[in-house]
């Protein structure tokens, strides 16, 4: 194989998310009597965690941090109560993923998804196939800071050069630049494709096509 391990971002990448994030974030911003956002405004939210999702779903009243923690408090409790209802991973994820671990490869999640949610959806849609799983914790700094690659690598015993990281967002790229990894972006994802595209990295239109630069 061309690489020992996948690092991989969770929304946009290998699930399609984007409804479920929706109907919390709305959800919570109609208990709080707040106006509604669309899909496409969410979209353009999302990437750099759950925090600047929240506050800028809030809008003008963001700096009101009892109505933030509010929000956030309700977001967080309606989301882990209904993570999946539809959500589901994109087209050859799955394959391409069992046939990577089947060859011995090992695979970490690094994503700015809230812990609790991203390990509540990898045991759903991918039970025994993550070996190492960094969502958004406290103690840990966001994407595209380093540290959560740092600690992955040192978890799977691996270095830099046998790391294939893929994302699908300008975030992702600087994280995977910041970690001096190689990268493969998703044009299938949640960030603008003409952004990607003009990056130097290498593109992909369907999550089968990983296997090209992995097998």
């Amino acid at each position: 194989m061309k690489y020992k391990a996948l690092f991989l971002d969770l929304d946009g990448t290998i699930l399609d998310t984007l409804k479920d994030i929706s109907e919390a974030v709305n959800y919570s911003l109609k208990v709080h009597n707040l106006c509604l956002k669309s899909d496409d405004e969410i979209v353009s939210f999302l990437g750099k965690g759950s925090s600047y999702l929240i506050s800028n779903s809030i809008g003008k009243n963001a700096n009101d941090k009892a109505l933030f923690d509010d929000v956030f408090k309700v977001y967080k409790q309606y989301y882990l109560s209904h993570p999946s209802v539809y959500t589901k991973p994109y087209d050859g994820v799955c394959e391409v993923l069992l046939k990577f671990k089947q060859k011995g490869g090992k695979i970490a999640l690094i994503s700015n998804k809230p812990q609790d949610i991203a390990i509540k959806l990898l045991n759903q849609f991918f039970p025994n196939t993550f070996d190492a799983i960094y969502g958004q914790m406290d103690q840990i700094k966001s994407k595209p800071d380093p540290e959560s690659i740092n600690l992955a690598l040192k978890d799977l015993n691996v270095s830099k050069k046998d790391v294939l990281y893929i994302g699908d967002s300008l975030v992702d790229y600087q994280t995977a630049s910041n970690s001096q990894l190689d990268v493969l972006l998703c044009l299938y994802g949640f960030e603008e494709k003409s952004k990607l595209l003009k990056t130097n990295a290498n593109c992909i239109n369907t999550f089968k096509e990983v296997e090209e630069y992995i097998l």
